[in-house]
């Protein structure tokens, strides 16, 4: 549907082949349908120009992501890769580059490394690790390896063998 009829009522006419989307009795868009769950289309002609102007590319992040760190662009490309569409992926992308604004490029670097160790690289992960000053805890993760208690009452593996 155009950008420009976002808060009107317009009327949907489907057909197994092609929708057709109809405002004040005029058709204002017309397009074949997809057979296929979850997918979406987008035509650059029904974006608003700001939209259009602001086209966010892989490879536009992936420098971006570069000039951080290869932490960085190791997560970046986690986020690109996990989506059907890359295009899904831009937001959180946008969200984990501007960490840097915030928090400087050597913090996010090293909360993007500790998120990649933990098997986590997602936005929330990284920015708890950000936000908790918690990006250079070496052991993140790691359980204490401390010997098994000793006491009396204490049966050990051999008991329930």
């Amino acid at each position: 549907v155009p950008h420009h009829l976002v808060s009107h009522t317009v009327t949907i006419e489907a057909t197994a082949q092609i929708i057709c989307v109809y405002y004040q009795s005029k058709v204002v868009a017309q397009h074949p349908r997809k057979h296929h769950d979850g997918g979406f289309t987008t035509v650059k002609e029904h974006m608003p120009d700001a939209h259009i102007k602001q086209r966010w590319s892989a490879e536009r992040l992936m420098g971006w992501a570069d000039n951080i760190g290869s932490g960085v662009r190791a997560v970046i490309t986690f986020q690109l890769e996990r989506r059907q569409h890359p295009e899904q992926a831009v937001k959180s992308c946008l969200a984990i580059l501007s960490l840097a604004k915030k928090y400087s490029n050597e913090r996010l670097e090293a909360a993007s490394q500790q998120a990649l160790l933990l098997e986590q690289p997602y936005l929330k992960v990284i920015t708890n690790l950000l936000v908790n000053n918690k990006e250079h805890a070496s052991n993140a993760g790691v359980v204490d390896e401390q010997p098994p208690l000793t006491h009396h009452n204490i049966r050990g593996q051999h008991y329930y063998q």
